[in-house]
């Protein structure tokens, strides 16, 4: 069985709320191969899917074993298999970041696919802690290649591979992402157990009467 999103109501509703987020013309050669006679619009929901079996919502889901470099991308219909040997092999060109990375608003889209994977990853195995988040984002950034801490880290590594496989990133503008995401991670996090992160995700996406509080 495949997953191929585990997000429901406004969350997965603002995962196309920002406009068109694919430009086949930006895509590595493989993946515009692999999405060739595919349209995309501003409601695709091409995203890295999940291997499975069982039900999110009734707390019975269980991931099947996970190979960073085979990719499963998917929409409400099809999936896609995407053979990735490396992130800095997606490097493209070498721009510096453009500064304040967070705010200057050239990589809204970057941020959005990565954070929201990082709900539905959520919603399918439950919060992920600050504290992991935080690691995994500086594993990302300062050993791209380098060994898997678990399936979240794989999962992730994977959705940073579809981020650079379909926006042409450099290196540094990568790490500098990467790095703004952990400083978020850090700020967010309260204690060993604290989950404010994806809380904070959670948040952005959903109607202020249904917000969860932060751990103190």
């Amino acid at each position: 069985m495949w997953i191929a999103a585990c997000v429901p109501g406004p969350e997965r509703a603002a995962f196309t709320g920002m406009g068109m987020l694919f430009e086949i013309e930006n895509f590595v050669p493989e993946l515009k191969q692999l999405f060739s006679g595919y349209s995309f619009s501003e409601d695709s929901t091409v995203h890295v899917g999940m291997m499975g079996q069982g039900d999110p919502d009734r707390g019975t889901f269980e991931l099947a074993p996970l190979n960073r470099h085979e990719v499963f991308l998917a929409d409400d219909d099809k999936l896609w298999e995407w053979h990735v040997d490396s992130l800095s092999g997606l490097f493209r060109g070498d721009r510096q970041p453009v500064q304040p990375i967070a705010d200057c608003g050239l990589y809204d889209d970057a941020f959005l696919i990565l954070e929201w994977h990082v709900v539905s990853l959520s919603y399918a195995i439950g919060d992920r802690f600050d504290h992991e988040m935080q690691e995994i984002y500086s594993h990302l950034r300062r050993r791209p290649e380098g060994r898997s801490t678990g399936f979240t880290h794989d999962f992730m590594w994977q959705v940073a591979a579809f981020v650079l496989g379909t926006r042409p990133l450099s290196k540094a503008e990568f790490e500098a992402i990467m790095a703004w995401l952990e400083r978020l991670c850090r700020s967010f996090a309260s204690g060993p157990s604290s989950k404010n992160y994806v809380r904070h995700l959670r948040n952005l996406y959903t109607p202020e009467d249904d917000a969860d509080d932060f751990e103190p």
